[in-house]
């Protein structure tokens, strides 16, 4: 499995297996555990859900060893805050996911007391509870709140980027820091206009490949962690096969040149205030 160096030295897999919208134990846990079987080694999960118990079946089913596996999980809303807070929410988390550590741990959205919950984690790093700590969905003035006053910088941020959003700009701030991004919504939901993209199409006619398959490869080689997720077999399969060709110089400008900035999930635009506040109200019983 080929990797990339995150800025605390540790190695991250450079492509992993999503687990959002497997909520049913039984097909949460085969699920992964056939993705470990076919050489997945980065698992993400996440509290909110609700299938931590589920991707832990599935990685003990597997028969690898846990220290193969490169196991992500985060903490909502409802938990974020002060360590005493954040504390709790992870051993929950611990105990549903069956270890005693986590390779990366993330807060799931920066609106509610970001520096607190930041805090929080670089206690529970020291702790060694937690190997490597990030976020999600951080816009660049969100990781200004973090960069102003932390002793440990994020190492991961984990954002919808797809070729039709490709995040250049905070992207581009990430890398004075070091900050890896990880691509939720990576295949852009299979909606039509990334499906029959034309420059998409064309990449993958040329090369043998699907449009999925191209969209994964565009990312590792910019140097992008995705994370597909499904309950296929065959699209797991799939997913995984995109390192035996390589797209040219100029496909990949073609490919950067169809960034339009386009949001698939709107209701998570953290620019949006309504957004914000539903996802803020949110409740689960995690």
């Amino acid at each position: 499995m080929k990797t990339f160096l995150m800025n605390n030295g540790r190695e991250i897999p450079a492509l992993g297996f999503g687990t959002y919208k497997l909520g049913d134990r039984e097909i949460c846990g085969y699920s992964v555990e056939t993705a470990i079987r076919v050489g997945y080694r980065l698992i993400d999960t996440a509290a909110m859900y609700m299938n931590e118990e589920g991707v832990a079946d599935g990685i003990r089913m597997s028969g690898v060893p846990r220290s193969e596996i490169f196991l992500t999980t985060k903490v909502w809303l409802q938990d974020c805050g002060g360590y005493d807070r954040v504390r709790p929410a992870l051993e929950r988390s611990l105990r549903r996911l069956g270890t005693d550590y986590l390779d990366l741990y993330l807060i799931h959205w920066p609106f509610v007391d970001l520096e607190g919950t930041w805090k929080a984690l670089e206690k529970l790093s020291s702790e060694g509870l937690i190997r490597s700590i990030g976020v999600c969905n951080c816009r660049e003035t969100d990781l200004k709140r973090i960069l102003a006053d932390c002793s440990i910088v994020p190492a991961v941020n984990q954002l919808e980027t797809h070729p039709l959003n490709q995040q250049k700009s905070v992207r581009k701030f990430q890398e004075q820091y070091g900050i890896l991004t990880e691509a939720w919504g990576v295949l852009g939901r299979a909606m039509p206009q990334v499906m029959d993209n034309p420059a998409l199409c064309a990449a993958a006619a040329a090369h043998g490949k699907t449009v999925p398959q191209v969209m994964l490869r565009f990312c590792y080689q910019e140097g992008i962690i995705g994370i597909p997720r499904s309950s296929s077999v065959a699209r797991i399969v799939e997913n995984r096969r995109i390192w035996d060709f390589e797209l040219s110089e100029e496909e990949m400008e073609q490919l950067r040149g169809i960034d339009t900035g386009e949001r698939l999930i709107s209701r998570t635009d953290p620019d949006d205030p309504a957004s914000r506040q539903k996802l803020i109200d949110m409740r689960f019983d995690i």
